[in-house]
């Protein structure tokens, strides 16, 4: 009874060794899983990164260029109207000294 007690307890011992040796190696591969799904996560975070910053500079300089275009229509928009206030104020510039002539020569008459 003895031997047969030390027998089942030694098979008890040979199994739970197996087993303790099973569950850790599933742990180490779990273990080796998450830190490969963690590396895969952080190169993905890190293109993720890049791409975002590369996005906002091309939205950055579409931007600059779409700002520096309507600048440039503003101060074209804004030198056309300076030359017609220009051309006005010459031709009523004109006008008066015209004028201005005319009844000078209408006062010397």
């Amino acid at each position: 009874r003895k031997q047969a007690r030390e027998r089942g307890a030694r098979a008890f011992m040979d199994v739970e060794v197996k087993f303790d040796a099973y569950l850790d190696g599933a742990v180490a591969a779990c273990e080796e899983d998450l830190n490969k799904l963690r590396m895969r996560m952080a190169a993905h975070a890190d293109r993720v990164h890049e791409e975002t910053r590369l996005e906002s500079l091309r939205v950055e300089g579409a931007l600059k260029e779409q700002v520096a275009a309507d600048a440039a229509r503003e101060q074209a928009a804004v030198q056309r109207r300076l030359e017609q206030e220009r051309k006005r104020m010459q031709e009523d510039t004109q006008r008066l000294i015209a004028k201005a002539e005319e009844d000078l020569w209408i006062h010397l008459k």
